[in-house]
């Protein structure tokens, strides 16, 4: 490992040099840069002799994690090892030549510990000593440990090895760390597990042996730490029965009775222990009486139960070897062998009985199946999935192949069909169906069976999004066409639905129905077609759909029905959106006014969102020759418009209005050219329209 290390700047005399720089002198540090580490911030200025500028990698790439300034400097903290070489590219600052030079950065790995993090076991008093192994970095290394502290009785040293004697049996986890001495940013660390474990001991009953028969089994040990070596002491084996170094106790006994064995055991750090057990000899034990099986025949239900006699009820039934024929099982318990046979043949299989107090015994058979009519194993059928692919085999034993199905009785579900013995299709309505099946074989034998095949609902349906118009619009617009869109696509079917318009006026009497879809009503039909791509609905009209805001202050509310072929699959609760349209000043949308034969009769169409007004103000602004000239006129709307909108004929206007107001003038009526109204309602005053008197 190169011994530079990160953090270095390397620092160069800028030297002008007069004339023009070769391509391979403009660079003056030289390559490769000095190497970095994995995780240690890395610092190199690449040295130029010209003032130059526009410094980029023009081929190849800095190490992960770095990039490169306009001043030539190399940074970052390196995130992957290795090598990387690269061309550098500048332009002199005078002559806008461009000069490229080409290096070399090696990343080294970061100081890492390599020793397994479960340390091997030791024994209480045993004499530890493990060192710890590290990777990468610079010698020499230094150790050290923090809390949570080592077992009592062990130490660490700065080379990395943990040793001493072990007072208390514990396991226990601790923290290790290495550093690297070249670097002081080069530290390591792990959590170490050790287990001490106090001496072996070992005590308890054995299982029983019979005379005659062959007994094998290793004596049990808590504590200490393998391989263990045992010996005998004091006591002698059951005659026929020897111990080995490794604890099995092994051979054929010879003599019945009680036998206590005692044994004194040393593990790997040579600390002694011991243990005490109990052994039974019985007399010769359990045997099969049964000598042979009777055949079957496929289809045809089979029952055969095993006999034994001797040993100590109750017995215990096992395979030890071979199989039983296909369809038949073993009961443990009873030693019977039951079932339906599914295919024919000789099968061998080894019996094994074993009674209440471990006595064995075991006896081969074997059984023939011969071939009868077809028998249809297929009992139950998995349920199938509205708008899903669905493909189930249909199986049967016996009889010559090949076989052909079809339904007997009753129906499928629609759109699923029965050939060759599969059931296949795209189901599109939910229910059960059941029905009979028959299946012929090749010699034209036949049996039936009842089956029955559910079809569940459709998958739920994708989170719809509304978007496309904004959540406030004001009154008498048209907003931008809504949008419907699944979250994903959905290609089981097509999916059917509404798009449902609610208002609700925030004024008495404000059920505006100009508050509608642009296509008229306040519901429209649209589709999300069944795709794998495809996620936006489609609606009647090409155009798209959009909604009218009317003229009533108040609160339009979406709301998204579906459906999957007649099945209701709407969300709940179901996705909706909202649009405020809020309170606002009255507008005017025409202003006349005509000369009668006493005056003016000035006639306003607009509307008030609010469903009121307090005052009309008219302004004439000729400056002489009547008594309205000049003047403003503020007449008390609330009288006049609170009766129109108190009256349900009102409400299919929204809060439309036509208002007439007549004024007699005094003097030469013809000098009032102009007339000007101001309304205003709870919210406040409308813009003044000025008109022409005609």
């Amino acid at each position: 490992m190169n011994k530079a290390r990160p953090s270095i700047v390397v620092i160069l005399f800028l030297l002008a040099i007069a004339g023009a720089a070769s391509a391979q002198s403009v660079f003056q540090s030289p390559s490769p840069l000095p190497d970095g580490i994995v995780g240690i911030p890395y610092s190199v200025v690449i040295e130029a002799l010209l003032p130059v500028t526009n410094w980029t990698i023009a081929k190849g790439s800095l190490p992960a994690g770095t990039a490169i300034d306009n001043n030539g400097n190399i940074s970052g903290t390196p995130t992957v090892a290795g090598t990387v070489n690269f061309t550098v590219s500048v332009q002199d600052a005078s002559t806008q030549a461009t000069y490229t030079g080409d290096y070399a950065i090696t990343i080294q790995p970061a100081l890492a510990i390599t020793t397994p993090l479960t340390l091997p076991p030791v024994t209480v008093g045993g004499n530890y000593s493990v060192t710890l192994q590290q990777a990468n970095g610079l010698a020499p290394f230094t150790w050290y440990q923090q809390a949570p502290n080592l077992p009592p009785g062990l130490s660490l040293s700065s080379s990395g090895t943990l040793s001493g004697i072990p007072t208390a049996a514990g396991s226990s986890n601790f923290l290790v760390y290495v550093h690297d001495n070249g670097d002081p940013n080069q530290v390591a660390s792990a959590t170490f597990s050790l287990t001490v474990n106090p001496p072996a001991s070992g005590s308890g009953q054995l299982p029983n042996g019979f005379v005659g028969q062959t007994y094998s089994q290793v004596l049990p040990l808590t504590g200490g730490t393998g391989p263990f070596v045992f010996t005998l002491s004091g006591r002698e084996l059951p005659p026929g029965l020897s111990l080995s170094p490794g604890g099995a106790l092994t051979g054929i006994p010879t003599t019945p009775g009680s036998y206590r064995v005692a044994v004194i055991v040393k593990d790997a750090y040579g600390i002694l222990g011991g243990g005490s057990y109990s052994v039974s000899i019985l007399p010769s034990g359990v045997s099969i009486v049964t000598d042979v099986l009777p055949g079957g025949t496929v289809g045809q239900a089979y029952s055969q139960t095993l006999a034994a006699s001797g040993g100590q009820s109750p017995y215990q039934w096992s395979k030890s070897d071979g199989a039983l024929p296909a369809g038949l099982t073993l009961d443990p318990a009873s030693g019977t062998i039951s079932g339906t046979p599914t295919a024919a043949g000789i099968s061998s299989v080894s019996i094994r009985v074993t009674d209440a107090a471990g006595s064995v015994a075991s006896r081969t058979f074997r059984i023939t199946i011969v071939a009868g009519g077809p028998v249809i194993t297929t009992t139950s059928l998995p349920m199938a999935t509205f708008g899903m692919s669905y493909s189930q085999t249909l199986t049967a034993v016996g009889g010559t192949p090949p076989y052909f199905w079809l339904v007997d009785t009753g129906s499928l579900p629609r759109d699923l069909t029965l050939n060759g013995g599969v059931i296949f299709g795209v189901p599109l309505v939910s229910g059960t169906s059941s029905f009979t099946v028959r299946v012929i074989d090749a010699n034209q034998a036949t049996t039936t069976k009842v089956l029955s095949l559910t079809v569940g609902p459709p998958p739920p349906v994708p989170p719809v999004l509304i978007h496309g118009i904004p959540g406030s619009v004001p009154s008498a617009q048209q907003t931008s066409n809504v949008v419907l869109e699944l979250a994903v696509p959905y290609p089981t079917a097509d999916i059917t639905g509404t798009l449902n318009l609610d208002f609700a006026p925030a004024v008495p009497n404000g059920d505006d129905p100009a508050v509608q879809f642009s296509t008229g009503g306040r519901s429209v039909n649209f589709t999300f077609p069944a795709s794998f791509n495809q996620t936006f609905a489609v609606f009647s009209d090409p155009a798209g759909v959009s909604v009218q805001t009317g003229t009533v202050t108040g609160v339009i509310t979406l709301t998204v029905h579906l459906s999957v072929s007649g099945i209701d699959v709407t969300p709940d609760p179901a996705p909706t959106i909202t649009i405020q349209i809020p309170p606002a000043v009255p507008v005017i949308t025409t202003l006349a006014a005509t000369r009668t034969a006493s005056g003016v009769s000035v006639s306003a169409t607009g509307f008030s969102n609010t469903r009121d007004m307090t005052t009309a103000t008219f302004s004439f602004p000729q400056t002489s020759g009547t008594n309205v000239a000049g003047t403003s006129i503020a007449i008390p709307a609330g009288p006049l418009f609170g009766p129109y909108y108190a009256a349900e004929a009102s409400i299919p206007f929204g809060s439309i209005f036509t208002y007439v107001q007549t004024f007699t003038i005094q003097g030469t009526a013809s000098d009032v050219q102009q007339v000007g109204l101001v309304l205003t309602n709870s919210v406040g005053a409308s813009a003044q329209v000025t008109i022409a008197i005609q």
